[in-house]
């Protein structure tokens, strides 16, 4: 019988579709398939590319394409856990908890511009610490079991916008990661109950979507809460869109020496 090592350390992420309820109740079944594909498109974006050089010595080193992010994660209905195990491996230079995390926010800000693009309007929520995660077999009898779970989905489920944002248990990951600088934006998150939550969002947008500002018009909102969200958000974007962009792939995002 398999016995989980309980001490495994989690960074977890919890995003959920805004309005789906409402969407199931205004289009057919043939449009929710094809929301639901546009999520699983954007998905794939758990697996990013970029440029990566080795160092063999003071001078001689190789730069090549690679998956720098792979990240497994459950889809359930509208919503989607993605977890990382903080383990023993992890990037020269950094600990093994700064890897997972860079790891986790250049997913998600891949995620987030995709889902974007697609006219998926989703949120997120980040929790850090202690579960027992046991993928079943072909996908079935999994096993999730924990409090960064249940932190993860609280945070998702207080903000009142399109955006991610990080449950109070990642302070010291935010507080010492090499990433937080170019990844995340100090910001008010708009909450709609109480959670303890960092005034730390997700920088998906920059000024590589800055002329997508046009999605906003074909994002429907079915109640007055849902224009509060959408109004948000659209102030996250004008405040944002003229961020410098982190180019994933252009110039080196990880080197590794020998």
């Amino acid at each position: 019988m398999f016995k989980p090592n309980k001490d495994r350390t989690y960074l977890i992420t919890y995003i959920d579709i805004l309005g789906f309820e409402a969407f199931l109740e205004n289009h057919s079944l043939s449009e929710v398939y094809d929301k639901m594909y546009s999520l699983l498109k954007a998905l794939k974006n758990t697996k990013v590319q970029g440029v990566v050089e080795i160092k063999y010595d003071k001078n001689v080193s190789k730069v090549f394409q690679d998956y720098i992010t792979n990240i497994p994660y459950f889809l359930f209905s509208d919503s989607v856990l993605i977890y990382k195990e903080i383990g023993e491996d992890h990037q020269p230079n950094l600990s093994p908890e700064d890897t997972v995390f860079g790891e986790m926010i250049m997913s998600l800000e891949e995620i987030f511009k995709s889902a974007f693009k697609q006219r998926i309007f989703i949120r997120g929520g980040l929790a850090y610490g202690k579960a027992i995660i046991q993928p079943g077999s072909q996908g079935i009898n999994n096993i999730l079991v924990g409090k960064p779970i249940i932190n993860a989905y609280k945070t998702e489920e207080a903000q009142n916008w399109m955006g991610c944002a990080f449950h109070e248990s990642c302070r010291d990951l935010i507080e010492n990661s090499i990433y937080t600088k170019d990844f995340l934006v100090p910001y008010p998150i708009p909450l709609k109950n109480e959670c303890p939550i960092l005034n730390y969002a997700l920088g998906w947008v920059d000024s590589s979507i800055k002329d997508l500002k046009s999605m906003f018009e074909n994002w429907e909102t079915f109640k007055p809460h849902h224009e509060v969200i959408k109004s948000n958000t659209m102030e996250f974007f004008e405040d944002s869109k003229d961020r410098s962009p982190r180019w994933l792939g252009f110039g080196i995002d990880f080197h590794m020496n020998l």
